[in-house]
């Protein structure tokens, strides 16, 4: 029928591109490890701020992502020291339930919660993270992204050769639909795919909004994100690159984000 020859001919190039890709993974043998950049030494302490920036989030959701968190935490590296910044741009009553749902847990990482307002949307609200971090490294969370237990001590020694590393997606679901298994399985292909091979080949390599360590100096040095675009993790990504800065990528470092369960999602 017609839709199906439209179907083959929108999609046929995008599965021949990621079959070309498939191939080159399976003939690989992994990734080499980043060689330390010159001069760099391992250092003994890094302080880490976690960014969440959020809008009309449910309550619950912010909550449940900042009891995991923790949770994992207590586990991680002693040689980590991380902070969690929830950057809302709600209402005041809003943040001021947030703030008091978070203190009521006695959560054991230090979590701040402050109100932006004001124009700008997500890439005012990530400005205003980096202007009010605290150490020399910075990751954004979206809210229902659910990072490996060793999500932060693959990307702290991944960026101890780079000024940005970027985390291995993998979808998720609330529930288990024959389109979220494939959304979920297309997320996976197309991470190992872009990413792995792009670093092998040397090519350059994209920060995803979410998932990505940064150097702050780094973040600092090019003037942070750019307002009024779209695709605000591509500009970033130019602006690193021009700057000369390195962007890895670390396939083990594993950050579950949701995929829609229906078309309406």
């Amino acid at each position: 029928s017609i839709l199906n020859a439209i179907f083959i001919a929108l999609f046929s190039p995008l599965v021949a591109v990621l079959s070309l890709h498939t191939l080159f993974l399976a003939s690989s043998r992994g990734l080499r490890p980043a060689t330390p950049r010159p001069g760099t030494e391992r250092s003994t302490r890094k302080v880490v701020t976690i960014a969440i920036p959020i809008m009309n989030a449910p309550l619950e959701l912010v909550v449940c992502l900042v009891v995991y968190l923790d949770t994992i935490l207590r586990e991680s590296d002693p040689d980590l020291d991380v902070r969690m910044l929830v950057v809302s741009d709600d209402d005041e009553d809003y943040v001021s339930r947030l703030q008091q749902a978070i203190q009521s847990l006695g959560i054991k990482a230090p979590v701040r919660v402050v109100r932006r307002g004001g124009p700008g949307g997500r890439v005012a609200a990530l400005n205003y993270a980096l202007k009010l971090v605290e150490g020399d490294f910075l990751v954004i969370l979206d809210v229902d992204a659910r990072p490996a237990r060793d999500f932060l001590f693959r990307l702290s020694r991944c960026i101890e050769s780079a000024d940005a590393c970027v985390s291995h997606w993998v979808g998720y679901w609330t529930r288990p639909t024959r389109i979220a298994r494939a959304l979920a399985l297309s997320t996976d292909l197309v991470a190992t795919a872009l990413y792995r091979g792009r670093q092998r080949l040397g090519l350059l390599i994209f920060p995803l909004g979410s998932g990505t360590l940064f150097r702050v100096s780094s973040l600092r040095a090019i003037g942070g994100w750019e307002d009024g675009v779209l695709q605000d993790d591509a500009i970033v990504c130019l602006k690193l690159h021009g700057r000369g800065l390195r962007v890895l990528y670390d396939d083990d470092a594993i950050l579950r984000v949701l995929v829609p369960s229906s078309y309406r999602a």
